[in-house]
C-alpha cells in the first residue's frame, strides 16, 4: 500500500500495544466522564427515535447524578460503593421510584459507552401505583356524565393517560 495506509497500520499497532501494556480492554480509550456518557446515551436515544419526553427524563435524572457524582467524574471510578452511597443519600430526600429511575439512567449511561454498570443496592420497591386505566364502558359513562363543555378536557386527560387517538371514535359518537 501507500504511505498513508502504512501510517494507519502503525497507529493501530501502537494503540494495540498500549492497550496490552495498560492491562486490557483499552481503558485509556473508554475512559469517559459521566457527562460524556450521558451525552452518548441521549444521542443513542435520539437515533433510536425515542420521544422528547424520554430525552427530558434522562436529562432531568442525569442532573441529579451530576449533582452527586459530578459531571467530570470518570465512569470507571463509579463503583458499587459509590452507587450505594449515592442511593443512601438520595433516599433521604427522594422517593424510591425516583431514585430507581436515577439509577436506571446511570445504568443506561454505562451501557451507552460499553461499560458494565456497578451493582445497584436494594433500596426497596416503589409503592404500587394507584392509577388504572378506565375500561371502555367506564370511559363512556364518565363522558356521558360530564357537561359537554368539559368533555374535550377529559378526552385530553384520557389520551395523556394512555388512550390511543384511534380509540376516541369508539368511545363517543361524534356530533
Amino acid at each position: 500500500g501507500t504511505a498513508k495506509s502504512k501510517q494507519s497500520a502503525e497507529a493501530v499497532g501502537r494503540d494495540f500495544e498500549r492497550t496490552l501494556a495498560t492491562g486490557g480492554a483499552g481503558a485509556a480509550r473508554t475512559s469517559k466522564t459521566l457527562k460524556q456518557a450521558v451525552k452518548t446515551l441521549i444521542s443513542a436515544q435520539e437515533l433510536a427515535g425515542k420521544s422528547v419526553g424520554t430525552i427530558e427524563i434522562i436529562t432531568e435524572k442525569s442532573a441529579r447524578l451530576f449533582d452527586d457524582f459530578g459531571p467530570d467524574r470518570r465512569m470507571e471510578t463509579i463503583d458499587d460503593e459509590a452507587v450505594r452511597n449515592y442511593a443512601v443519600t438520595a433516599r433521604k430526600s427522594r422517593a424510591v421510584a425516583t431514585v430507581l429511575r436515577e439509577l436506571l439512567t446511570l445504568s443506561q449511561a454505562f451501557g451507552a459507552i460499553g461499560l458494565e454498570p456497578p451493582a445497584f443496592p436494594d433500596i426497596g420497591e416503589p409503592p404500587p401505583g394507584r392509577d388504572r386505566m378506565l375500561e371502555l364502558n367506564e370511559q363512556r359513562r364518565l363522558l356521558a356524565a360530564i357537561p359537554p363543555k368539559r368533555r374535550l378536557s377529559v378526552m385530553a386527560f384520557l389520551q395523556l393517560g394512555g388512550m390511543r387517538k384511534s380509540e376516541h371514535d369508539r368511545l363517543v359518537e361524534i356530533d
